[in-house]
């Protein structure tokens, strides 16, 4: 399968309304605000110039938001492959696109990454969305965010993280799955049911999940240091990682 048909999982009733996703996954909400407090945290005195951010997957451009939102000295390159997502991400950035503070990029991401000059970007953040890729996909990824940062440069993910604790996991994606049906049926949003509950467990598939262990070595083994979690609720977690 080509690499920019993995990554197409928004384009059909999920992405036309993915502002539900908040409601049927409370922790990004809390996701993108700790995300955007990091970077408005992040220490520049080192370098002159703007702080320069890549965004791997900016969707909607709601969790965008708050990193625009943080300090006043970002220029963000936001990527994402799919045309539903970025149409409403224009709407939802249009302040930020009219100013030149942030630009858009349609392009998978390892191709977009590839493309960019080793060691030219201070952050790295993504929220929600590189638990969706194949594990191959993933890690070189993984390699080439740590080639694209500069020396100091800060890697931040909030994503879904897979418990260890193969057990443990298989009750907090039993809870999930509830949680999901209750609040469509709720919002007699019947037609996204199947289509939430069919995603969620795209992402046990044993080509794609990212379980903690695992994807906190891989980042290590890439080159990443003070690598760990700053936030875990469930199967959702912040990991932070510098070069």
């Amino acid at each position: 399968m080509p690499k920019d048909e993995i990554e197409r999982q928004f384009s059909g009733v999920i992405g036309e309304g993915y502002e539900i996703h908040k409601l049927i996954c409370p922790n990004a909400v809390k996701m993108r605000s700790r995300i955007g407090s990091l970077v408005g945290s992040f220490d520049s005195s080192h370098r002159s110039g703007p702080v320069s951010v890549v965004e791997i997957g900016c969707g909607s451009g709601w969790a965008t938001m708050p990193i625009l939102e943080s300090r006043e000295d970002l220029r963000v390159v936001a990527i994402d492959n799919e045309p539903t997502m970025l149409s409403q991400a224009e709407t939802t950035l249009a302040h930020w696109l009219e100013t030149g503070r942030i630009s858009l990029i349609e392009a998978d991401a390892v191709s977009a990454v590839a493309e960019m000059p080793s060691e030219s970007i201070d952050i790295v953040a993504s929220v929600y969305v590189i638990h969706n890729l194949l594990k191959s996909y993933r890690s070189s990824l993984i390699r080439d965010v740590f080639r694209l940062l500069r020396p100091n440069g800060l890697f931040l993910n909030g994503d879904r993280y897979a418990l260890d604790d193969i057990h443990a996991h298989t009750e907090v994606m039993q809870r999930e799955a509830r949680h999901y049906i209750k609040t469509l049926s709720s919002l007699g949003r019947y037609d996204l049911i199947e289509e939430w509950i069919t995603h969620l467990f795209s992402d046990e598939n044993p080509d794609r999940i990212m379980r903690e262990t695992t994807a906190i070595s891989e980042m290590k083994d890439a080159g990443f240091r003070d690598t760990k979690i700053l936030f875990r609720d469930e199967i959702d977690a912040l990991v932070h990682a510098m070069k």
